[in-house]
C-alpha cells in the first residue's frame, strides 16, 4: 500500500530546491550576458566557489531525498548538522 502524498506540501518542497538552481542559472546567465561579444567568461573566484556550493548542496539534497523511503527528505540525525559538501580550495 502506497503512501500517501500531500500534494502542496511536495509542490513547496520542490519549488524551494529549485530556487537554489534558478538563482545559480541567473547569476550566470548574467555574468554570461556582461561578457558579451567576448569568447572568455571571467568569474570571481568567491562567485565561482559559492555557484559550486550552491549545485552539491542542490545535489547532495536531492540524492537524499532519493534514498529515503518515500521519497522525502530524510530527517538529519544528531552529530550530522554539517553538509557533507567537501571541496579542496
Amino acid at each position: 500500500m502506497e503512501k500517501s502524498v500531500d500534494k502542496s506540501n511536495l509542490t513547496r518542497t520542490v519549488e524551494r530546491r529549485l530556487a537554489q538552481l534558478k538563482v545559480t542559472a541567473r547569476l550566470i546567465a548574467h555574468e554570461i550576458e556582461v561578457a558579451s561579444g567576448e569568447k572568455n567568461v571571467t568569474l570571481d573566484r568567491d562567485l565561482a566557489e559559492s555557484v559550486l556550493t550552491t549545485l552539491e548542496l542542490f545535489i547532495e539534497d536531492a540524492e537524499g531525498s532519493r534514498k529515503s523511503p518515500g521519497g522525502s527528505p530524510t530527517v538529519a540525525r544528531e552529530g550530522d548538522s554539517k553538509p557533507q559538501v567537501t571541496r579542496l580550495n
